[in-house]
């Protein structure tokens, strides 16, 4: 008599499995279009705009050269007792311009980060899009893209209780509501801490230098899907695509649980 019963509810389970399975292929099939197209609409604007400051910065580091040689040049014949604070004025103009403008946030990694922002809805602002067609573009991906990541969450979130109910079957060989519980809290904090952790290997694997405590309340902003911006992946983090992929899809286990 149980056997039908039984046989619904696994059939019921792989269903929920399969319909996130489809879910997660089409919802990663628009983000890497998405990204793609993007970083076409944005890429030639910030590889432009990269190369006028570079010619900027260029410019200017040569006519401070020029400037000081010279002034130092015409200290050391006649005022050589002002020669330190000459070479610490130089210095600290050289502090002031900075190392040469590299940054280029339009690769596809970078395009694949930005698109997470926006279909998650964190929008850490990092970086954002300055030609009218990625605006434009981006307003698009506003509203369908956080339309496929809600379907996708949806989908997500029953197989996830599917693997729950699972559990707690197979813990008290029952329903049990209090078993339930201490599995959802402790999933919640398991993968909190868990992906802090990771935030704070791939951090310093991009050369950023994150404690666990740092960690920690970016999982939380990027969880709750906050992201207010104050730690957030910086432009060269933001190159790598494994830590963008992590970063992303840490909201989607918090944003199923029941």
């Amino acid at each position: 008599m149980l056997g039908p019963c039984v046989r619904r509810i696994r059939e019921k389970d792989h269903f929920k499995l399969f319909a996130f399975s489809v879910a997660a292929c089409v919802f990663l099939a628009f983000v890497f279009a998405a990204a793609g197209i993007i970083q076409a609409l944005e890429e030639g604007n910030e590889r432009d705009n990269l190369f006028g400051r570079q010619q900027s910065w260029d410019d200017t580091d040569v006519r401070r050269r020029a400037v000081f040689a010279t002034l130092l040049d015409h200290l050391n014949a006649s005022r050589p007792d002002l020669l330190s604070n000459a070479t610490w004025l130089n210095s600290e103009m050289q502090s002031a311009l900075g190392s040469r403008p590299t940054e280029f946030n339009w690769t596809f990694s970078g395009s694949l980060y930005f698109v997470f922002t926006i279909v998650t809805t964190i929008g850490y602002g990092t970086f954002a899009p300055l030609t009218s067609g990625g605006r434009a573009f981006t307003v698009f991906l506003a509203i369908i893209g956080t339309a496929f990541f809600a379907y996708f969450v949806s989908q997500a979130s029953g197989a996830f209780t599917a693997l729950l109910d699972y559990l707690a079957k197979s813990c008290c060989k029952q329903k049990s509501t209090r078993v339930r519980l201490t599995l959802d809290f402790v999933a919640v904090i398991g993968y909190w801490l868990i992906a802090a952790a990771i935030f704070e290997a791939l951090a310093e694997d991009a050369g950023e230098s994150w404690t666990y405590g740092t960690s920690m309340y970016y999982a939380a902003i990027t969880f709750t899907t906050v992201g207010l911006g104050g730690v957030s992946n910086s432009r060269t983090t933001a190159d790598s695509l494994h830590f963008t992929l992590a970063s992303h899809f840490t909201p989607i286990p918090h944003s199923t649980m029941p």
